[in-house]
């Protein structure tokens, strides 16, 4: 009689997959992947969801004309990603009244 455990059966794949998916799906507007995208929304920081949004549009345009013509891995365009990524999160700190009201 062979003897099954949680480690080897279909269990634990279930539960591998069980915990990819909760992982992702808990990281909407957090930085488990890319925390320096935490530091950009801080300095980008504004009164309202909104101002910060416009902040850091600012912040991404001035560091992709430094990023422009870089080759390989380079400082101005991995801080642009993180950029792009503290975008994806201010998004989340726009209230329902100020996305309703024109800036």
């Amino acid at each position: 009689m062979q003897r099954t455990t949680v480690w080897n059966g279909p269990q634990f794949g279930l539960l591998n997959v069980s915990l990819v998916i909760a992982v992702f799906l808990s990281s909407g507007c957090s930085y488990l992947f890319y925390p320096r995208a935490e530091e950009f929304l801080e300095k980008a920081k504004g009164a309202t969801g909104v101002e910060t949004m416009l902040n850091l549009a600012a912040m991404l345009e001035a560091t992709a004309k430094a990023a422009h013509g870089g080759q390989g891995y380079d400082a101005p365009l991995n801080d642009l990603h993180n950029q792009f990524h503290a975008l994806k999160g201010a998004f989340c700190q726009v209230t329902k009244e100020q996305a309703s009201t024109p800036a």
